[in-house]
């Protein structure tokens, strides 16, 4: 079995995030953005400076499958957000 480690996402770890990021926003089923949205602009809604945080999941082998983010409170109906989404392929081999 194959140990996953959760830690805070740094720089480098965007291209292996957007990699398996890049298909499922472009399927349209989970996001709310333009399916077509670029990535430097997909990287800035998803990477947070503090109080926002995101987090990367990976195995031992540094594969990425999986991402999340939580972001400071918003005003509104719904004052929280968040969100996760994970690579299929990677998690089916991790």
């Amino acid at each position: 079995m194959t140990k996953t480690r959760i830690r805070a996402a740094a720089a480098d770890d965007w291209p292996a995030i957007w990699r398996f990021m890049r298909p499922i926003v472009a399927a349209g089923e989970t996001f709310a953005w333009a399916r077509d949205i670029p990535e430097q602009e997909a990287r800035t809604r998803w990477c947070h400076e503090p109080p926002g945080r995101t987090f990367v999941a990976r195995n031992l082998t540094y594969c990425s499958y999986g991402s999340t983010l939580s972001a400071g409170r918003r005003m509104g109906s719904a004052p929280r957000r968040g969100g996760y989404c994970e690579s299929e392929e990677d998690h089916a081999t991790a």
